[in-house]
């Protein structure tokens, strides 16, 4: 997760009060590791993902 929130923060120059969202299986460990991240970052975190998922 640290290396894709840097990747986020080379392009955005700022983490806090970004809208990041995941699109996929929101089931998972990616999924939950990204809502974590996100929260700990002061970002909102946006999942996409089917009804079934």
């Amino acid at each position: 997760m640290i290396a894709d929130m840097m990747t986020v923060k080379e392009n955005f120059k700022n983490l806090k009060g970004l809208k990041f969202v995941f699109l996929g299986d929101g089931r998972f460990n990616m999924s939950n590791s990204l809502m974590v991240t996100c929260a700990k970052l002061g970002m909102h975190y946006v999942c996409v993902a089917p009804k079934k998922f």
